[in-house]
C-alpha cells in the first residue's frame, strides 16, 4: 500500500510542481507541450518504480501505458471538454475549470491504481 500511496504523490509532483504556467497552457494546442508534460509526470513515478524495486520489464510496460493513458485522458480534459463546455480562453476565471481539474486528477489516479492492481496486484 505504501507503493501505491508514493506513485500518488509522484504523480501529483510531477503533474502540480514541475510543469510549468506555459507547459499547462499550451499543452492542449501543442504536441510538443503535452509530450513535455507527460515526461515531466513520468519522472518522479519511475523513481518511485526503482526505489521499490520493480523489475526491469515491468516499469518499462507500466510507465509506456500510463503515459499513453495520462496522454489521452488530457488530451479529452483539455482539448474536447472544454469546448464542449464553452469554457473561455482565460480558462482559470471559470468555475468549470475547477471542475475539469478534479475530474482530471480523478482519472490519472484511477489509471495509476488500477495499473498498479493490473501489473503487481496487490
Amino acid at each position: 500500500m505504501v507503493e501505491i500511496i508514493s506513485l500518488l504523490f509522484a504523480h501529483f509532483f510531477g503533474d502540480w510542481f514541475l510543469q510549468s504556467r506555459t507547459i499547462a497552457v499550451n499543452k492542449s494546442n501543442s504536441f510538443y507541450y503535452m509530450f513535455l508534460h507527460i515526461v515531466l509526470v513520468l519522472i518522479p513515478i519511475y523513481f518511485v518504480l526503482l526505489l521499490y524495486g520493480s523489475p526491469e520489464f515491468i516499469w518499462i510496460e507500466f510507465l509506456f501505458i500510463y503515459a499513453c493513458f495520462h496522454g489521452f485522458q488530457d488530451f479529452i480534459i483539455w482539448k474536447i471538454f472544454p469546448s464542449l463546455l464553452k469554457i473561455k480562453n482565460e480558462y482559470w476565471k471559470d468555475k468549470k475549470f475547477y471542475d475539469l481539474i478534479a475530474v482530471d486528477q480523478f482519472l490519472h489516479l484511477a489509471a495509476l491504481f488500477i495499473l498498479w492492481e493490473v501489473f503487481y496486484g496487490y
